[in-house]
């Protein structure tokens, strides 16, 4: 057995010589270095540190080189020393394939000191459990000692490690200051840790297609919690404007978006079920003594989410700040394009003798006319503008309410506008020459014209009738210029801000 046993290591030992291991050696892929540029004094000594990867490579030697060793020399071990003032380039090689790295040394006789420090942040909103760095910029940049030290107040809610990089740990305030070994210079960064924001609903518009045709657009408007006060702004904060792009409103009496999540769309992009990214759209900013204070901060990341009674957003600023901003409860969705004709739908009779009809220079081999009509005992009068032939001298024959701006129609009204209104409607006129709430709109209808009156049979954006006749002058005065397609209205009567993303 003893002689069986003996023979069997032999061949054992024999197989290992004969069939060396099959394993790959690893090669080395790169090597940096622990600094790539650094200022020190004559006679100044310092060590660079090579990390060469892959961490696991076989052969990890490397040599050490500077191509100025009048100026700064290197051992075998990296230590650089300086020897005179002037630059010289200390290089790393790796054996295993040569791969370099390379720190720029500075030798200087005198130290020069630092001036002054900055941060690339000063204030910051932080999610509990998120992280950022901060990044010191040392003044003097020929400085000799960068060298810093980071601190927080309270690091119960923001820490911060050597490196710069602060993590919020809890809710609350922490300042944060790095400062330099050389003159104790400092500077600080407010870290305010936040969870999620309650707010409240301030407005809920829908704005109509703003300019975009066949696109729809919302806007809503948040406060922090608190703000609001029987529909009022009674204590300043900070405001969080979110427009989004939804299908057309279900009916003219339910103009409530689709409901879901909206993602950030792309700038210029309008899509349904997307925010619209635009600096003046969708941004936060700050609410002092009842005003929006500039700068707006717009939102460059962000997703909605969209119930009947709540609304969340989650998202982040220019600036890189975070947000989770919720509202728990019901909210109502303004029209604030057709929300001031009264939703109750009537039938309207009147008669007016005295207006005055204007022709304006010809759009597209089509001549426009405008109706407006002196205001009755009420106060009310009719705008309507119509599109004729260019041949017309006077405006005879049968138009349609319609939106297609051919000839023989009048165009029906496309609503709110900013503080105008657009196309033709039925509204009070002020005597300051505004009009004013209430609003009707056409919608659809005929209007016919004979030499000597003009008689309304018009369906407005509710479905309320008007049954209206005209009998003054029916000759056209020129107006020049071109075609008006707004009448100022009574800013007090619009909703608080109303875009138009053209």
């Amino acid at each position: 057995m003893k002689k069986v046993f003996c023979f069997g290591l032999l061949i054992a030992a024999m197989m290992m010589v004969a069939f060396p291991s099959c394993k790959k050696e690893k090669k080395v892929t790169g090597v940096t270095l622990s600094e790539t540029s650094k200022t020190i004094l004559v006679g100044q000594e310092f060590v660079l540190t090579a990390v060469v990867a892959p961490a696991d490579a076989v052969n990890k030697n490397v040599s050490w080189e500077s191509d100025k060793t009048s100026v700064a020399t290197v051992d075998d071990n990296g230590k650089v020393k300086g020897v005179a003032e002037g630059e010289a380039n200390i290089t790393v090689k790796t054996a295993d394939g040569g791969k370099t790295a390379t720190c720029k040394v500075t030798v200087t006789k005198k130290a020069i000191a630092v001036t002054g420090v900055s941060l690339n942040v000063t204030e910051k909103k932080l999610k509990m459990g998120s992280e950022f760095t901060l990044t010191a910029t040392i003044e003097p940049e020929e400085a000799t000692n960068k060298e810093v030290t980071w601190v927080s107040d309270k690091p119960t809610i923001a820490t911060v490690d050597a490196n710069g990089k602060v993590k919020g740990v809890a809710l609350g305030e922490a300042i944060i200051t790095v400062t330099t070994k050389d003159g104790n210079k400092t500077a600080t960064c407010k870290v305010t840790v936040v969870d999620k924001i309650q707010t409240d609903v301030f407005a809920f518009n829908y704005i109509g297609n703003s300019g975009v045709a066949g696109k729809h657009f919302y806007e809503i408007m948040l406060m922090d919690k608190g703000m609001i006060s029987g529909g009022k702004v009674v204590k300043d904060g900070n405001l969080y404007n979110i427009t989004i792009c939804s299908d057309a409103p279900q009916s003219a009496t339910n103009v409530a978006p689709r409901m879901g999540k909206y993602t950030m769309g792309a700038a210029n992009q309008f899509e349904p079920m997307l925010i619209v990214k635009h600096n003046q759209f969708t941004y936060t900013g700050k609410i002092v003594n009842g005003k929006l204070v500039k700068p707006l901060i717009p939102f460059t990341e962000g997703e909605l989410d969209l119930a009947t009674n709540k609304i969340s957003f989650k998202g982040k600023d220019s600036n890189g700040d975070e947000y989770e901003l919720v509202f728990a409860d019901t909210y109502t969705v303004k029209d604030a394009v057709f929300g001031d004709e009264p939703a109750t739908v009537t039938t309207i009779t009147k008669t007016w003798n005295k207006g005055k009809i204007t022709v304006r220079n010809a759009v597209g081999g089509k001549k426009p006319f405008i109706l407006a009509t002196d205001p009755d005992a009420d106060g009310m009068a009719v705008f309507a503008f119509f599109w004729e032939g260019d041949t017309a001298t006077k405006l005879i024959g049968t138009y349609n309410v319609s939106d297609t701006r051919e000839a023989k129609t009048v165009l029906k009204s496309a609503g709110m506008s900013g503080n105008s209104i657009t196309y033709s409607f039925y509204s009070k006129l002020t005597s300051e020459g505004y009009v004013d709430a209430p609003f009707y709109f056409f919608d659809s209808g005929t209007v016919t014209a004979t030499a000597t009156s003009i008689t309304f049979n018009v369906t407005t954006h509710f479905g309320s009738t008007l049954n209206f006749t005209y009998t003054g002058d029916m000759t056209p005065k020129p107006a020049g210029g071109n075609a008006p397609q707004r009448v100022n209205a009574v800013q007090s009567k619009m909703p608080s801000r109303v875009h138009s993303l053209r």
